[in-house]
């Protein structure tokens, strides 16, 4: 029997993949400490894959960016650019931040990852991490406005 330590916390049992839970009087757990107990330790996790990691901040980036312009009232951040030729100009002023808030938050998150898959990093940040690193739209002239409204 052999063990490779979960980095979400406690063991996964490799034979089966069973994730084991730092749990003392759990059967399974008590197993395993005593595994440990006659010299045996578990493995160290694998690496985690970049371009997985890469693709799930992917998601957060965006949903962020979508948060962001919700809070003036935008469905999303398609929808804010999209008044990028209103006749109303807090609609117009909010498309023309968003969209250069847009691209410098994708041209560093995209150098940031080509950083890390040439680079590898010791320990992968969180997606918040990530985030906080990147452009932040008070930089671009972004203001959230009175709630409920885009104007």
């Amino acid at each position: 029997m052999t063990y490779t330590i979960n980095p979400h916390g406690g063991v996964i049992r490799d034979i089966d993949g069973i994730c084991i839970p730092e749990c003392p009087g759990n059967r399974d757990w008590d197993e395993y400490t005593a595994w440990c107990s006659d010299g045996n330790s578990a493995a160290s996790p694998p690496p985690p894959d970049l371009p997985v990691v890469a693709e799930d901040y992917t998601g957060a980036v965006q949903a962020w960016l979508d948060l962001t312009v919700q809070a003036n009232g935008y469905d999303n951040m398609a929808s804010c650019v999209s008044y990028i030729n209103s006749g109303v100009d807090a609609w117009k002023a909010d498309a023309t931040a968003s969209i250069a808030w847009r691209d410098a938050v994708w041209q560093a998150a995209y150098v940031m990852q080509a950083d890390a898959l040439a680079n590898p990093p010791e320990t992968i940040p969180t997606a918040e991490q990530v985030i906080a690193e990147l452009p932040q739209p008070d930089a671009f002239g972004w203001v959230i406005h009175a709630p409920g409204s885009p104007a």
